[in-house]
């Protein structure tokens, strides 16, 4: 069914799910879609949403494509990727600096402070 893995991975979430064959950006943005209180699969409002966890999702999102942008995994190039990931999707400059932040906050500490290198919170 799938001739690449990039087809496997750039599947549409609307894409019914096949047993043993689901990429992780495919899984990531179904969820994010039931958490914004969408169904996936049919795209009808449901009656439940969860905004927060799907925000963390959002932003999971983009260091994992930020990931694939860079080419790269390696430990301690994180803020750089996201950042540089950011750039190339035409964030503004002085925003950059805030989602990633946002996104340090969110996903390690599940909440809404975060302190940077230079200690500023």
């Amino acid at each position: 069914m799938f001739s690449t893995d990039a087809e496997l991975f750039f599947l549409p979430p609307r894409t019914q799910p096949v047993a043993g064959k689901s990429g992780v950006l495919y899984l990531l943005r179904r969820d994010i879609d039931l958490c914004m209180g969408i169904d996936p699969t049919t795209q009808q409002r449901v009656s439940y949403q969860a905004l927060w966890p799907g925000a963390m999702a959002i932003l999971a999102g983009i260091d994992l494509l930020a990931k694939f942008f860079a080419g790269s995994d390696a430990t301690g190039q994180v803020s750089q990727r996201f950042r540089d990931f950011l750039d190339f999707l035409k964030w503004p400059a002085t925003d950059r600096k805030v989602i990633y932040q946002l996104r340090n906050s969110l996903l390690h500490s599940f909440g809404l402070y975060s302190q940077d290198q230079n200690g500023k919170v």
